[in-house]
């Protein structure tokens, strides 16, 4: 069995978020209302080269997602999300890459 890990893009999000600021609720509002962003931080996919198969675990992140448009304005967690992903970085690409057909993924 072979074990991969593939970034599909980076993605810079509130570090209250990343570190949990604050208890149930709290926790929440500490997130919405931090101004400061990470530095880029992987999105990964799993592919794991199985004798029953291959199988993705995550599918990462679509390049479609930089485009505007792409996730609901009216919800407030994605104005608190930045996403950098080209289409080659996508899963199907990066499959390819490893000579994995996507149409040879099983789960």
């Amino acid at each position: 069995m072979r074990i991969h890990a593939i970034q599909t893009g980076t993605v810079a999000i509130p570090p209250n978020q990343r570190q949990g600021k604050g208890p149930g609720f709290m926790r929440l509002i500490n997130t919405f209302a931090d101004r400061r962003w990470t530095e880029p931080l992987p999105i990964y996919v799993w592919v794991l080269e199985h004798p029953e198969g291959v199988i993705v675990i995550d599918t990462g992140e679509t390049a479609k997602a930089t485009e505007p448009g792409y996730f609901p304005a009216w919800h407030p967690y994605f104005k608190k999300v930045r996403e950098w992903i080209t289409p080659e970085q996508e899963v199907g690409p990066q499959l390819e890459v490893l000579g994995i057909h996507p149409n040879d993924v099983r789960w």
